[in-house]
């Protein structure tokens, strides 16, 4: 299912791969990276390390709540 999914948003470049899958797939954010990474989509350190930042930044809300 994941790979059809890949196939069908890889056509469009624009797409936030790591944030459609998180949300397609009901994951979190380094979950995503680490499956789409063992699925072998190529992921520029510049999108993981943004997904990170998104991460740090969702612990540091939550922890002010």
């Amino acid at each position: 299912m994941a790979i059809t999914w890949i196939n069908e948003i890889n056509k469009d470049e624009s797409v936030n791969m790591i944030r459609s899958y998180r949300k397609k797939f009901k994951v979190d954010g380094l979950k995503a990276i680490d499956e789409l990474q063992s699925l072998g989509v190529q992921l520029t350190l510049e999108e993981i390390e943004k997904e990170k930042r998104r991460l740090e930044y969702q612990e540091i809300i939550n922890r002010s709540e």
